[in-house]
This record gives C-alpha cells, structure tokens and sequence, in this order.
C-alpha cells in the first residue's frame, strides 16, 4: 500500500525467507529482493532523487532485503536514514522477542537511531488475551517501553483495533 499507493520507498528487512515468499504468493506482494549490502544504495539513491526516470528504471519502491534486522541495522549508513520504522515485535507464541526487552541489548538503540529527525518507530505487539495488568505479555509490553524510554523515545500512544484487542500498536 505504502509504496503503490502512496508512492512511498519502503525498504522491508524480513529474516525469514519463508515469509517473504508468502507475501509474495499469496498476498501478491510486489517487491524486489536485493542483496543487504546493496540494498541500502539502491535506497537511497531512490529516495533523494526526484527524477521519475529512476523510479521507473529501478522497479518497484518496495525493496526486499533477506536477514536479521540487527545486523542490518549495524551498518553505519542506517544511522539517522529511516522516517519511520515498523517492527512485528512479537513472535509466533505472543512474546516479545528478548532482544527487544533486554537492557543489555542494543537493538532497540539500534532502532531508535536509524530514524532520522521527527521520525518515528511503530511496533506491532501482542497484548494479553484476558488483559490482565500483570500477565507475561503486560510485562514484556512494558519491558520494551523500557527500553524505548531508555533509548531516548520521548513520546508514545497505543492504539488497540476493534476486534483485534490481542495486539496493540505503540507509537
């Protein structure tokens, strides 16, 4: 949507390949796959040019890169690049994966620091089903807060859908 509607440059880092080719079989997702050490000049170069012409010669705006976003994020040229970042923060059983919850970790810093000026970080969390205020998934919801708190994040919201009340979004 980001990239076909809108007309947006959306780089996705997705660490399994699995994933990636559902989005692409069967939910019809057009994006082309580029090697991690590419895929950041193939970025940039498309979103701080203004010539159409390279829009149309590079493909689609929605870029694929195969690997662990900690380690892309390692790269130097991340730092102060993103205008918004999107994290699907849990895993297939509802927790927060550890990383994102570990003071030690410095991924959330990672995070936090690949968005430039007045961007933002969105994360897709899940929320406990009885909503108990101290079941596992509160307490790791606020651990990540945490560690966002930690690494600068001065402002946040949570957004819960109707129907949807298992996940809450936090901006």
């Amino acid at each position: 949507f980001l990239s076909a509607v809108v007309g947006l440059d959306v780089l996705c880092v997705e660490v399994d390949a699995d994933v990636a080719d559902a989005a692409r079989n069967f939910l019809g997702v057009d994006f082309r796959e580029t090697d991690p050490d590419d895929a950041f000049d193939v970025f940039n170069e498309r979103s701080t040019s203004n010539d159409d012409r390279l829009h149309a010669a590079r493909g689609s705006g929605f870029g694929l890169v195969i690997e662990d976003i900690a380690d892309f994020l390692d790269r130097d040229e991340c730092a102060g690049s993103f205008d918004v970042v999107l994290l699907d923060a849990y895993d297939g059983e509802g927790r927060v994966p550890a990383h994102l919850r570990d003071p030690d970790n410095k991924f959330v810093e990672k995070v936090l620091g690949s968005v430039r000026g007045r961007g933002c970080v969105v994360a897709n969390l899940w929320n406990s089903e009885d909503r108990v205020e101290f079941s596992r998934e509160r307490r790791e919801l606020e651990e990540f807060r945490k560690q966002l708190a930690a690494g600068g994040a001065t402002a946040r919201a949570d957004v819960t859908v109707s129907g949807q009340e298992n996940n809450v979004v936090v901006l």
